[in-house]
């Protein structure tokens, strides 16, 4: 335990610095110092049975470390600087309005072809970054508090979704869409755990998820991002259509009759899926203040010219 203590604490520390930092090979630097964290976090009391998943991890973040190491190059090879400072040119914004849109387009995809409930959020994971990566394209204040709100919603409602599916697993066993249906009559409040986030992550009004899309939708049209914009359009009704997948697969129809155990011995996730879904219909209700509040944070981080002042002046 004093061991994965020191371990949180390094991470935290690496966080902190990478947050700070105002050169892109630093802030690689600081991300391989917080997977090598990470990796040891893994590794503390894995199960044999979990080996193989660790081994993926590992392999997919060494993957992501070399292209992020490649783009770091790439960008020195062009404009013969890794400072942020230097760096900070909205001649990006167009490359990353076609990121966030592709992004969306990828991860809906993705979770509309997988068979399993873990694939499906997985996916949709990927679908989020993108609305988030597309409030920064846009750089104003209004997106990019929006891309702000949007994350905070997505933090709590993708959680909720993710220990739904762990209860469902729990009740049914892993398995394929329909390996155990009709929880909505066995296990209501499983059902209601489920329901209650997933309904804010597909954007259905007046729910968390809702405002944030809306918000960048008006943000994206004033802009005259108008191809981006509609495709976070289809994407949310996709995204509708993937929740409404999973409802119709797990907890609609009749039971299949198939060996269920209850929910008790995962009283304390249903709990916090519960919680957390409840946590998606405060943030809805309380909207307007806490977006006037991001608005005020997204004005001063779009002030960079302070800081590129500073930094330049004394770089000089």
């Amino acid at each position: 335990m004093r061991g994965q203590g020191r371990a949180v604490s390094c991470s935290i520390s690496r966080t902190t610095r990478s947050l700070v930092t105002g050169d892109l090979f630093n802030l690689f630097v600081f991300f391989e110092l917080m997977l090598l964290s990470s990796f040891a976090l893994l590794a503390l009391g894995t199960r044999a049975a979990a080996q193989s998943h660790a081994f993926a991890y590992v392999v997919i973040n060494l993957v992501a470390s070399a292209v992020l190491l490649g783009g770091v190059g790439a960008v020195y090879g062009t404009a013969g600087t890794v400072n942020m400072a230097e760096l900070a040119p909205g001649a990006l914004r167009p490359a990353l309005l076609v990121i966030a849109a592709v992004t969306m387009v990828i991860g809906v995809v993705g979770a509309l072809g997988r068979s399993t409930m873990r694939g499906i959020l997985s996916f949709h994971i990927v679908s989020q970054v993108g609305y988030m990566i597309f409030g920064l394209a846009l750089f104003t204040p209004i997106a990019v508090a929006a891309g702000l709100f949007h994350t905070l919603h997505n933090m709590v409602a993708k959680t909720a979704l993710v220990f739904a599916g762990g209860v469902v697993e729990g009740i049914g066993g892993p398995g394929a869409l329909g390996h155990a249906r009709g929880l909505a009559r066995t296990h209501p409040w499983v059902a209601a755990g489920f329901v209650v986030p997933a309904m804010p992550l597909a954007g259905l009004p007046p729910l968390s998820g809702f405002w944030g899309k809306l918000l960048l939708v008006v943000a994206g049209f004033r802009a005259g991002a108008v191809v981006a914009t509609t495709v976070s359009l289809v994407v949310g009704l996709l995204t509708l259509a993937s929740m409404l997948k999973i409802w119709t697969a797990v907890f609609w129809g009749e039971p299949t009759g198939l060996p269920m155990r209850g929910a008790g011995g995962d009283r304390g996730m249903l709990g916090a899926t519960l919680g957390l879904g409840a946590l998606t219909v405060i943030l809805g209700l309380a909207a307007a203040p806490l977006f006037a509040h991001l608005e005020r944070t997204a004005t001063t981080l779009l002030e960079v010219t302070p800081y590129v002042d500073a930094v330049l002046v004394q770089r000089r």
